[in-house]
């Protein structure tokens, strides 16, 4: 089953639970589920009752729901070698462990995407998979495995195409000469697998995408410009100490959790060593003037 459809699925039944028992407590208080349930038998005297008990009903069912998925997320982290590194009752635990020797994070967050009515907003759920670097990078690289680098799986949408090169099949934004350092044949193969990993976040990216934003002239391509600035500035996930990856809604997927946790593992090893040799060689070059 594809990481999309398993998703969907306990969104489904979650909606589904909900219909089903709205419709069953409504027909056995209008007296249409007889001669199976009579409305007699159940302790429903009026609207109230009738409306806590559809409450109820919709809290067990996803109660229940939410419990099978988060056993479905733990056990497509212990394939990809992520433990749950926490624990609680409510929402998924962050998933932590050890790839390929890299230190590695698979979690679930909440974004705001949305208006859903006067002074509110709609969440969504995102799956990010990290692997930590061992300092905090100076230098970053915005990768897609894809026609070009888009800020896309997120809550804010930006085009990079014109500010995109490409290394082989994959488009970059910043350092080509750095890319090329770090896009061996062995990273590019671990970013082709994952079915659904869209952009890749590594070091000190969120200064790259700023920079990568046009200037805007005029006071209203100003304000857009600044409210997407600060869109990037909130919403883009890890920070500079980390190689991340982001996807809307959660990877149940064994298979697919695996893929992305390898990816992320496989450029930060390369980022590293890469950034490293570029430091080396600055500092020979300094004692040489």
């Amino acid at each position: 089953m594809s990481l999309v459809s398993k998703y969907r699925l306990y969104q489904f039944a979650m909606f589904g639970w909900a219909t089903v028992a709205f419709a069953a407590v409504v027909l056995v208080f209008s007296g249409n589920a007889e001669p199976y349930v009579s409305a007699s038998e159940v302790p429903i005297t009026g609207p109230v009752e009738m409306f806590g008990v559809m409450a109820g009903l919709a809290v067990v069912g996803w109660m229940v729901i939410s419990q099978l998925e988060k056993g479905t997320w733990k056990r497509a982290g212990k394939r990809a070698n992520l433990a749950p590194a926490n624990r609680g009752l409510v929402g998924k635990p962050t998933l932590e462990g050890t790839v390929d020797g890299r230190p590695v994070r698979g979690r679930t967050v909440k974004r705001r995407t949305g208006s859903s009515g006067e002074g509110g907003s709609s969440k969504t759920t995102y799956t990010v998979v990290e692997a930590e670097l061992s300092a905090t990078a100076g230098d970053g690289l915005v990768l897609s495995p894809g026609d070009g680098a888009v800020l896309s799986g997120q809550s804010v949408n930006v085009n990079l195409g014109p500010e995109t090169t490409s290394v082989g099949d994959i488009g970059v934004v910043g350092s080509d000469a750095l890319a090329r350092d770090v896009l061996t044949t062995r990273v590019r193969d671990a970013l082709q697998k994952p079915e659904t990993l869209e952009t890749v976040y590594a070091g000190n990216a969120a200064d790259l995408l700023l920079e990568a934003i046009p200037d805007a002239e005029g006071t209203i391509s100003g304000l857009v410009t600044g409210k997407m600035e600060s869109a990037i500035e909130d919403r883009l996930p890890g920070d500079p100490g980390t190689v991340r990856t982001e996807q809307k809604g959660v990877i149940l997927n064994a298979t697919e959790l695996e893929a992305q946790a390898t990816a992320v593992a496989a450029v930060a090893e390369r980022f590293e060593r890469a950034t490293a040799d570029e430091t080396i060689d600055a500092d020979a070059r300094t004692r040489d003037e």
